[in-house]
């Protein structure tokens, strides 16, 4: 019998346990087990960045994508860029990191690079070079052309900047959102001397996205913008749009239409098209996503809570995240239940019976 009673104890002990882990892990009680912050989609493939790395998932599956690798870091990633092969990472405290995910099941870090001017922040890359933001408003310019053994090309280093966040290339023109002063604009026609064209002063940029000759800004705080920059040095303001209390952490989009991931107000559609109002046409609000891309007719979310959640293009989710399954700690609950019943049952008898046979 105590044999039966301590299976019983075990088996209520392992469901208790199993609900609160899983419970834990639902609501981020466990540091970096299902947040995702950055996301890079590519082909069959998304690269979702998390406090200690960079997951790896198969999408062809949208309904069902499914974990097959992870790179390995001591921290967060907040920055991912591929080329070919290779992944190109900015790493908090890994530096400039460069693996190689040509089997994604095993990728391998080729190479790791710090440098003097803080953390990685963000990362762009082009034709052999990587453009590193660093925490101390620095833009490096690397060679990475041997990825084993990074090569520094030049320094930038702004006299007005605060608060770098995110940074784009586009032909020779590098976009630098500033937190605290707006966007940089940069020509980097020639890598070894960067030089300043212009600064878009607005508030609070810190996600950026182009698209032909139209600069998107997510704002903190201050919603979305858009900016003509046909003429980089006299930039044309758009558009805008604002949810109140607001956080556009990313926007991906074209002419005519702008996807929004919004930490506080979710992920939104809106109609751009010019010369008529904008409006939201779409919305979908269960999500706190850092980041958003597009792939084909798929929409991607980098997550706070999922990691990653997919959608089609109208934003009818296919994938809701990485949702731990309740079932089996409620199985084990419900069967230690049912023992525990069917044990006492006979034993209360039995007691009954002694107790007479001592009268």
């Amino acid at each position: 019998m105590k044999k039966i009673n301590l299976l019983i104890g075990l088996m209520i002990l392992i469901s208790i346990s199993g609900l609160i882990f899983i419970y834990a892990l639902n609501n981020n009680a466990i540091p970096g087990r299902t947040v995702g912050y950055r996301i890079h989609v590519n082909s069959d493939y998304a690269y979702v960045s998390h406090n200690d790395g960079v997951e790896i998932i198969n999408i062809e599956n949208k309904q069902k994508p499914s974990v097959v690798g992870n790179v390995d870091l001591n921290d967060g990633a907040w920055g991912i860029e591929k080329d070919g092969d290779l992944l190109f990472l900015a790493g908090a405290s890994n530096g400039l990191v460069i693996a190689n995910v040509s089997n994604p099941e095993a990728p391998i870090i080729i190479s790791e690079s710090t440098y003097l001017g803080g953390s990685v922040t963000n990362i762009a890359f082009q034709n052999g070079l990587a453009f590193i933001l660093l925490s101390s408003n620095i833009m490096e310019i690397i060679n990475v052309t041997n990825p084993s053994s990074p090569s520094r090309v030049a320094t930038y280093t702004s006299t007005q900047a605060s608060d770098y966040r995110d940074i784009i290339i586009s032909g020779e023109t590098i976009f630098i959102a500033d937190g605290g002063c707006g966007v940089e604009i940069l020509n980097v026609s020639q890598p070894s001397t960067p030089s300043l064209l212009n600064t878009i002063i607005t508030s609070a940029p810190i996600a950026l996205f182009k698209h032909e000759d139209l600069l998107f800004l997510g704002c903190h705080g201050a919603g979305v913008k858009w900016y003509d920059v046909s003429n980089l040095t006299s930039p044309v303001f758009t558009g805008t749009y604002r949810e109140l209390y607001g956080e556009a952490y990313g926007v991906w989009g074209n002419s005519t239409h702008l996807y929004v991931a919004d930490l506080q107000k979710v992920v939104y559609y809106l109609n751009i098209t010019e010369g008529s109002a904008v409006s939201k046409i779409f919305h979908y609000l269960e999500a706190a996503p850092h980041d958003i891309t597009g792939w084909g007719n798929n929409v991607y979310l980098g997550d706070q809570d999922y990691r990653l959640m997919i959608f089609d293009d109208h934003l009818i989710c296919l994938y809701a995240g990485h949702i731990i399954s309740y079932v089996i700690p409620i199985i084990f609950a419900v069967l230690s239940l049912g023992i525990m019943i069917c044990s006492r049952i006979p034993i209360k008898k039995k007691s009954i019976l002694v107790k007479e046979k001592v009268k």
